[in-house]
């Protein structure tokens, strides 16, 4: 996704900071927008911190955008990772169905336990 410029003139303000210290040897002119010409400051960037232009593009992305493309791609990667734990629950419980039984009769008697002092205690 391309970078918006003009919501990086307006909010550079607020994300200014961040920008310096993510890449501590930029100077405090190194940090303006000369004329609102975002590509030029871009240039700029991209030779003081010797990142590529995508990855800097990136991060000022994701400061400008609360980090929207940062959270869709947690997002993928636990829906795949709470797949692949079903799946293995899944497998377990066909292989041990006895154990599984056990122990949700033991999680079962375990919480009712402390339900039951919890409430008594009142």
């Amino acid at each position: 996704m391309p970078l918006d410029a003009e919501r990086l003139n307006t909010q550079w303000k607020e994300i200014r900071d961040r920008v310096k210290e993510r890449w501590t040897r930029l100077e405090p002119d190194d940090l303006i927008i000369h004329g609102g010409n975002v590509e030029q400051f871009l240039n700029r960037l991209q030779k003081k911190t010797g990142e590529s232009q995508e990855t800097i593009e990136s991060y000022l992305h994701e400061l400008l955008y609360g980090g929207a493309m940062a959270m869709h791609r947690y997002r993928v990667e636990a829906g795949g990772r709470l797949h692949e734990v079903s799946q293995q629950a899944g497998k377990l419980a066909r292989r041990n169905p006895g154990e599984l039984v056990l122990a949700s009769l033991a999680i079962g008697l375990v919480s009712g336990v402390v339900v039951g002092l919890a409430l008594r205690r009142r």
